[in-house]
């Protein structure tokens, strides 16, 4: 969250690296030392979760992009 509103050179986007690098680390534990599937990106990129994403798409304009983007997932 914030990523897209954060500049490049901003001070603050080096803490989002850290704090994204901590979730990938906690996410990993989570399915290799608990065996948790939820961890897995797959939980997460439902079909439920592509049309919420194109839903907001449509409702902010529509993007092309947001096409190209679901299709490389």
């Amino acid at each position: 969250p914030g990523n897209g509103s954060t500049l490049a050179t901003h001070a603050d986007r080096r803490r989002l690296f850290v704090e994204a690098g901590h979730l990938i680390v906690d996410l990993a534990q989570r399915y290799y030392e608990q065996d948790d599937d939820t961890a897995l990106p797959r939980s997460i990129a439902s079909k439920g979760a592509f049309e919420n994403a194109m839903t907001l798409d449509i409702a902010m304009g529509g993007s092309t992009n947001t096409v190209l983007h679901i299709l490389a997932a």
